[in-house]
């Protein structure tokens, strides 16, 4: 089983002015609709914070954020046209990177299976590490990476054991697959660079479920 629980836009930069977000600002320049604004979101000079049913924003000094929600997080033209629109309206702040990350739970289809699952994963017997930790309490995980897409791909692979809320509610143990597609921005050429990278989002996002999909073919 396999689930995409999250995924989301950061771009870095230098002295970034979180306080020309506002209200006013999004709805003017087509970004959040005038309806879409929920209750909570927070604008000050060091922190602008915004929720709507489709996405969340967050900008901060060194950085800004876009992260999908529920509602649209399998649509990977509603993040492209957002980011796009922000930094076209915003050239000259310097940025100094970007990322795409995608975030999947993993696990068996059986959650009393989720021990063998990971140990078929991880673990290669007669390997004196793993030979230290046999019991059966014990967890694996993982860090990769690689050149891809242009940018630096960093997967890292851990498992997460339930709360005890969510466990009464019936949510087992799972592998979290974080993926992070990571550039580092030439300076004087950073727009160009981020239309770029952002164009591969959905290639990005299907590579990373590939590999996840590879992972979960090689079980049992």
């Amino acid at each position: 089983m396999k689930t995409l629980i999250s995924a989301d836009v950061v771009i870095v930069a230098r002295n970034l002015n979180p306080s020309i977000f506002s209200q006013l600002w999004l709805v003017r320049e087509e970004i959040v609709g005038e309806e879409d604004f929920a209750e909570n979101c927070i604008y000050s000079p060091m922190l602008t914070q915004v929720f709507t049913p489709y996405f969340q924003l967050l900008v901060l000094p060194e950085k800004l954020q876009i992260a999908l929600t529920d509602k649209s997080i399998d649509d990977p033209k509603l993040v492209i046209d957002k980011v796009i629109s922000i930094i076209r309206k915003l050239p000259h702040t310097p940025y100094t990177a970007i990322g795409a990350n995608f975030h999947w739970m993993v696990a068996p289809d059986a959650p009393e299976d989720f021990i063998g699952f990971m140990r078929d994963l991880f673990v290669k017997p007669g390997t004196p590490l793993y030979d230290k930790f046999s019991e059966s309490n014990a967890r694996f995980g993982a860090y990769m990476s690689k050149d891809i897409f242009g940018a630096r791909l960093k997967l890292d692979i851990k498992p997460i054991h339930p709360i005890r809320e969510e466990k009464s509610a019936g949510v087992a143990e799972s592998l979290r697959f974080n993926f992070n597609y990571h550039l580092d921005l030439e300076y004087g050429e950073h727009i160009d660079q981020m239309l770029e990278f952002l164009e591969k989002w959905d290639l990005m996002r299907r590579k990373s479920e590939e590999i996840v999909s590879a992972a979960l073919s090689g079980i049992g």
